[in-house]
């Protein structure tokens, strides 16, 4: 059964998104079991964005989880308006969610206008994270496996920041990683993604999706020790080098 009740919140906050500047441009509402969408504008059209929403969760929720999920779980609450700002940023609204048990829900705004799709992906990929193991999953594994679905542009310029970190020395261990009270700068996402693909690299999808369920019981450090072994942060650095030297030689 379709959430009537999500989609009608969704036009409620028609109110408070839409400035007096966007209200003539066009507003297209789009549900299915698995999310529901506003698109102000024209940039994008809000049943083909439930379109890719399903194809993304047929594509990430094994590689993050291990399957696929139930009609219904990982339900995303997405609102997109690439002309304007969103009044709450992204991270307020994601513990907004938490406190209040609400669906996941998601802003896409001027901010994100160059990869849009990129933005879909990471919604779907941390409602995925969220379904399978509660809202306590590790922000820099959030972060980590959400930056996958960025488009080539970026996931380039993370490359090279990432390069120019490490030339610099300026190479975090996985503790301070992990402990890092938000993911804010390119560096974070850099070094965050860089982890991320080291796990699934060196131990696979499987292994992975059972790391992620033992970070959020029992944290990053006795999770990465249980599942992958005590060299985990000397070998991660010696793959990262590997990965910028290769980049830097093409």
């Amino acid at each position: 059964m379709l959430r009537t009740a999500a989609t009608i919140a969704t036009l409620c906050l028609i109110v408070t998104l839409v400035t007096p500047s966007t209200i003539a441009k066009d507003i297209s509402v789009a549900e299915s079991e698995n999310a529901v969408c506003m698109v102000v504008g024209d940039a994008t059209n809000a049943k083909e964005v439930l379109q890719r929403i399903d194809r993304m969760r047929e594509m990430y929720a094994p590689m993050f989880i291990g399957r696929h999920l139930d009609t219904g779980e990982g339900y995303v609450d997405l609102h997109i308006n690439v002309e304007g700002r969103a009044e709450v940023s992204s991270e307020r609204m994601l513990l907004e969610n938490r406190r209040n048990g609400r669906p996941h829900m998601v802003f896409i705004d001027g901010t994100d206008a160059e990869d849009v799709n990129g933005m879909i992906g990471h919604a779907v990929i941390q409602s995925i994270l969220i379904a399978e193991h509660g809202v306590k999953v590790p922000r820099w594994i959030v972060a980590g496996a959400s930056s996958m679905a960025d488009d080539k542009q970026r996931k380039l310029h993370r490359l090279n920041v990432l390069s120019k970190e490490m030339g610099a020395g300026r190479s975090p261990s996985i503790e301070h990683i992990a402990s890092a009270q938000s993911v804010r700068s390119d560096a974070d996402f850099a070094f965050c993604e860089s982890l991320v693909l080291y796990l699934i690299h060196t131990g696979g999808h499987e292994k992975f999706a059972e790391f992620v369920g033992q970070a959020t019981k029992n944290g990053t450090k006795a999770a990465l020790t249980g599942v992958y072994g005590e060299s985990v942060d000397q070998d991660w650095r010696m793959w990262s080098r590997d990965l910028v030297e290769n980049y830097a030689s093409k």
